[in-house]
């Protein structure tokens, strides 16, 4: 049922011009229903995610209707970059709370941050039964995401693209270099990150990060770091003035 409304009803919705939002809303809410049935956690994700583009700026959210998409983005096996989803903390955030659901969006913060300790206290605290279910898959997701955050902070706020194993696994506690080493290769396999791992020197190249939503703290580290660069700039251009005023002209 999902694969008709998504190939014979979406591009027939597409193409008619000047079509009420509700009208898209009431489609995607629709696969967002089937999927929920069938257990879907990436076709409900995809589904409520188009829904919140199209809500009204005064509409409610139904506590239940929130706690699924979380539930989705947490337990779905494609979903690795909550930024869309913590755009929408203002309508989310609220009716979780009416329902005690607010420790969810702690979560889904703590995935995104990759705090192992704090997504890790909040799972033993509350003992939700599915989340529990599916252990060992949010463990790796977790693990993934530390990953993502670690390797971020090398390449955007340090400037390494290249980094040695030793170091990656010293930041995120592990035993030796091989688990960073098996941990990167399923991080290129979801496209969480992209790059190559020379084995010989013990070193990953990264060439991409996949987008994420950066903390409040992330920002003043980056801001922090275009400031330095800002000044090494500053000094390279006295430099080159003092040392080839004939020669150059800024």
């Amino acid at each position: 049922a999902r694969d008709i409304l998504q190939k014979e009803c979406k591009p027939i919705i597409d193409n008619m011009m000047g079509l009420d939002d509700k009208v898209h809303k009431a489609y995607y809410r629709s696969i967002v229903n089937l999927a929920k049935s069938k257990g879907d956690f990436e076709g409900f994700y995809e589904a409520a995610m188009s829904v919140l583009t199209f809500i009204d700026a005064d509409e409610q959210l139904s506590a239940e209707w929130c706690h699924d998409l979380i539930m989705s983005a947490l337990l779905s096996r494609k979903v690795y970059s909550f930024a869309k989803l913590l755009n929408y903390q203002p309508v989310i955030l609220e009716p979780l709370g009416k329902q005690g659901y607010n420790w969810l969006w702690d979560l889904i913060e703590a995935f995104n941050c990759g705090d192992v300790e704090k997504a890790s206290n909040l799972l033993t605290k509350n003992q939700h039964a599915v989340l529990l279910q599916h252990g060992k898959h949010l463990q790796e997701k977790l693990s993934l995401m530390a990953l993502a955050v670690s390797v971020f902070e090398f390449v955007a706020l340090r400037g390494i693209r290249d980094i040695p194993l030793d170091d990656l696994a010293g930041k995120l506690n592990f035993k030796n270099a091989g688990e960073a080493e098996r941990l990167l290769l399923k991080a290129f396999a979801y496209d969480i990150l992209s790059g190559k791992i020379d084995g010989l020197n013990n070193r990953v190249h990264i060439d991409n990060v996949q987008p994420r939503h950066l903390s409040m703290d992330q920002i003043a580290e980056l801001q922090t770091s275009f400031e330095v660069w800002r000044d090494q700039i500053d000094q390279m251009i006295v430099y080159v003035r003092e040392n080839a005023p004939a020669t150059v002209a800024l």
